[in-house]
């Protein structure tokens, strides 16, 4: 469940941060984008699971918050 929480966790973050800007982006590139930020959270030891990075579950995420 760990893995999820993160994966959410950094989704809502990303999220928060590009509400209130006037930004068109294509899902596709911000799903590629947090999958990156993903990897280097779990390359400095940040995020303990790598399936955190799974694409999959960052689409799930953002369809969920939207």
């Amino acid at each position: 469940m760990q893995s999820f929480l993160d994966t959410y966790m950094v989704t809502l973050l990303t999220l928060e941060q590009l509400c209130g800007k006037n930004i068109t982006l294509k899902e596709d590139k911000i799903v590629k984008e947090i999958h990156i930020a993903l990897k280097h959270l779990y390359e400095e030891r940040a995020v303990p699971y790598l399936h955190s990075c799974l694409q999959e579950i960052i689409r799930n995420s953002l369809s969920r918050y939207s």
